[in-house]
């Protein structure tokens, strides 16, 4: 009897490189954190760089939680327990949260964020949440890998009954070779 184990060798491949990424990202916020809190112990008095530093820490602390849900949802997916939760979504008021969310990192890179969403395509029916985690991943992608200066495009358009969101940037785009490896 021969059973081919390809498929079961590459997801286990899967799983291995994302659990090591994640603990990679979850030990690096962790090595941020403790070492912010050290220099805020060090220099209690020096309030503008005390403000900066719980600054930092917040938005490590922020990117661990996020870090924690992920695995727990991937945990739910794997095991076929995450509902859909539809409903009618504005896709501007999607796309609005996660541009305030996003807006320090926008402002420090001095992007332009322009949002196209006209009135035919702003309705969709789809999890409010879910949706919200996707297109925030990509804008922060968008964010991340965009030179600075560079305008990120956010629109919707309806097409045959359905809505295409898309996120457009100038950053460098994703290798030849992970094009495989984007929906994994």
């Amino acid at each position: 009897v021969l059973h081919d184990v390809t498929d079961l060798r590459r997801t286990d491949q899967i799983r291995r490189d994302f659990v090591a990424n994640v603990s990679h990202e979850l030990r690096t916020a962790r090595t941020a954190i403790r070492g912010y809190l050290e220099a805020l112990q060090d220099e209690p008095g020096d309030t503008e760089n005390n403000a900066r530093f719980i600054d930092i820490i917040w938005r490590q602390t922020t990117k661990m939680e996020r870090l924690v849900s992920d695995l727990l949802r991937l945990a739910r997916l794997d095991a076929r327990q995450e509902v859909l939760e539809r409903a009618t979504c504005d896709v501007r008021q999607i796309f609005q949260p996660i541009v305030t969310d996003l807006a320090p990192g926008i402002e420090a890179k001095r992007q332009q964020i322009v949002v196209d969403v006209p009135e035919e395509a702003c309705r969709v029916s789809a999890d409010p949440a879910k949706l919200h985690d996707v297109l925030r991943n990509l804008v922060e992608n968008a964010v991340n890998y965009s030179p600075d200066e560079a305008v990120i495009r956010l629109q919707a358009t309806r097409n045959d009954g359905s809505c295409a969101m898309t996120v457009t940037d100038s950053g460098p785009g994703l290798p030849p070779g992970d094009l495989t490896r984007v929906f994994e």
